[in-house]
């Protein structure tokens, strides 16, 4: 799909005329690159990294994740504070749906949804599954 295809069909998912995205094809193309240009040797560090972050912040912050038998990140699940003690007053009404992928890494993302009793939805966990080809130190 082109960068302008890209453009026409936001357009039309948006209900917008056509040149009134609130950005340009240039701003898709530069954004494109940006993609291209992240070094993802340590997005699984970073994310641990930040998981430990938030556990260290609260203690009811949750993560769970196992490396394989190469040190790789194969799979990650976590669920903020306030998602847990949500779940625990209105823990009936969950959902998961793992529609998503996340492309960059060929993995499987998974999410946990509630709902509470003025059925707003809420996040109740996050996974990603299979491998994250990245190595940790020390592997």
């Amino acid at each position: 799909m082109t960068r302008l295809e890209m453009l026409r069909l936001m357009e039309l998912e948006k209900g917008v005329k056509l040149g009134c995205l609130p950005f340009t094809e240039i701003d898709v193309r530069n954004l494109l690159q940006s993609f291209r240009n992240v070094n993802r040797n340590f997005d699984a560090i970073d994310l641990i990294t930040m998981c430990k972050k938030l556990k260290d912040e609260n203690i009811n912050f949750q993560y769970e994740f196992k490396l394989d038998g190469h040190n790789r990140l194969e799979h990650i699940a976590w669920s903020y504070a306030s998602s847990v003690q949500l779940y625990e007053v209105f823990g009936d009404a969950v959902v998961f749906d793992t529609s998503h992928r996340l492309d960059s890494y060929d993995m499987l993302f998974g999410i946990w949804v509630g709902m509470d009793n003025h059925e707003l939805a809420y996040l109740v966990v996050c996974f990603s599954g299979m491998k994250i080809c990245c190595c940790f130190p020390g592997g």
